[in-house]
């Protein structure tokens, strides 16, 4: 219902969602991806991140995901995303449905690396917890820390 407004600004939460963004937490598959030179090129690995353990890197180009192209993953996500008020923001959200899923869905994603070498990586999605830059009353989230640092730093 609220795509339709085709507002990139207005979200709707699910109780679990909800939760776990007032506990400053998120489920992620531990990189981000954006399109390069139609390609879908990894941006950001999120330190102690099961995409990190496994390998993947800033920089490799995503070629399959669970052994699909990763075009044809795409033009599927597209299918059950509506359009938002900007195209860059529904290409983002495009490309965050391929990787759709809570926590612990697994991803068996084909990668390409600089040298032009190909590379397998197994990736789970995981809680990671998200810290916030505050100022008076306004909070922007900021990068994530996983379980394990949230834990170190309790102790």
């Amino acid at each position: 219902m609220t795509g339709e407004l085709h507002d990139a600004h207005t979200r709707f939460n699910s109780p679990e969602a909800w939760e776990n963004r007032q506990k400053d937490q998120g489920v992620t598959i531990g990189f981000t991806v954006a399109e390069r030179d139609s390609a879908v090129v990894v941006i950001d690995v999120l330190a102690d991140s099961n995409a990190a353990r496994a390998g993947v890197e800033s920089g490799m180009i995503v070629l399959t995901v669970n052994e699909k192209p990763i075009a044809d993953q795409i033009a599927e996500a597209a299918k059950n995303v509506l359009p938002s008020s900007t195209e860059r923001i529904t290409r983002r959200r495009v490309l965050g449905a391929v990787f759709k899923g809570g926590e612990g869905v697994s991803y068996k994603i084909g990668l390409q690396r600089a040298d032009g070498s190909r590379f397998e990586a197994n990736v789970a999605k995981q809680r990671f917890h998200f810290r916030r830059m505050c100022a008076t009353n306004f909070c922007l989230p900021a990068k994530p820390i996983s379980d394990s640092t949230v834990s170190s730093r309790r102790s």
